[in-house]
């Protein structure tokens, strides 16, 4: 399901699986939610999660065609985010993420400039530049 949110928290979407869809958010948060294999069209690929400024937390996203979670300004937290196509995360300037599990996303699992508050595994190992 692919839908815009003005504000509050998204409603929920567990267990999706779509083809050119994605869950955006454009304020508030995103949490609880079960993404799989969102926007994996080759012609218009998407990121599984993306909210432009709030919070993304408690998710589990698997296989979408670009970012698992993409965040411009706000908080990532305790999230799971395998097998993307452009990342597990991408982050913009404004955001942390701390608590998160990133495996085997291409080209790599931490993508952008976002700050690294600690405790997040990427692969098998301590995502690098905690922050304390």
């Amino acid at each position: 399901m692919h839908a815009f949110f003005i504000s509050g928290v998204a409603p929920d979407l567990h267990d999706h699986q779509h083809d050119r869809r994605a869950l955006t958010a454009h304020r508030r948060s995103v949490r609880g939610e079960m993404l799989q294999r969102n926007g994996r069209s080759t012609d218009f690929p998407r990121n599984g999660i993306e909210v432009v400024r709030g919070a993304i937390r408690n998710n589990v996203v698997d296989a979408s065609g670009l970012a698992g979670i993409a965040a411009s300004v706000g908080s990532v937290s305790y999230n799971v985010s395998t097998r993307n196509g452009f990342g597990g995360i991408n982050l913009g300037n404004g955001t942390s993420y701390v608590g998160n599990v990133f495996r085997d996303n291409a080209p790599q699992d931490v993508l952008g400039a976002g700050v690294n508050l600690g405790q997040n595994l990427c692969g098998l190992t301590v995502c690098p530049g905690a922050q304390f």
